[in-house]
């Protein structure tokens, strides 16, 4: 019976010591709008009518994240683009995160999401720099949305380590009592 007792005593303290160790977790999400449909930006490749690529920074700490208590665990980025209708089979842009990641595809009027491989610097600072660029064809780019996951520690009130010291000693007590 002694060792039960102890053993909850034991479970209980433990838990409440590894509760201060809790996270929360939150979504920070970041849109650049450029217009919808062919109010966006015509990217062009390198046929002189229009920019080739075009340049934006994703700012999350315009959304409340912070560097210094959160950490980002995973992100997405989607990008929409509608076709320029120039007639050219060949329509391609290339997304680059940063100096880090790089993504090419076939572009088609919509919206394409890519999930990103690596976000430590986006973590750090708050910061993503992008470009995107005509691989083939023309487009226009309308809008391209960031969301990250983050999680912050979670602090445990002082009621908690309280109430857990204050079972221990009711423990103690209870255990006092028996040996009388």
């Amino acid at each position: 019976m002694k060792m039960t007792t102890r053993s909850c005593m034991l479970a209980s303290a433990l838990s409440l010591i590894y509760a201060g160790s809790a996270s929360a977790a939150a979504v920070h999400t970041d849109i650049y709008s450029a217009g919808a449909g062919t109010a966006g930006i015509l990217l062009v490749d390198d046929d002189g009518d229009g920019l080739e690529e075009f340049r934006w920074t994703f700012n999350l700490l315009n959304d409340g994240y912070n560097t210094s208590t959160e950490s980002i665990t995973s992100a997405s980025i989607a990008v929409t683009l509608t076709e320029a209708g120039n007639g050219s089979m060949d329509i391609a842009a290339e997304l680059e995160v940063g100096d880090i990641q790089e993504y090419s595809w076939t572009v088609t009027t919509g919206t394409e999401t890519f999930i990103l491989t690596s976000i430590t610097s986006l973590s750090a600072t708050g910061l993503l720099e992008m470009e995107i660029e005509a691989d083939g064809g023309s487009f226009y780019f309308n809008e391209a949305e960031l969301n990250a996951n983050a999680v912050s520690a979670v602090p445990v009130p002082a009621a908690a380590w309280l109430f857990g010291s204050g079972l221990l000693g009711l423990a103690g007590f209870a255990r006092a009592g028996k040996k009388a």
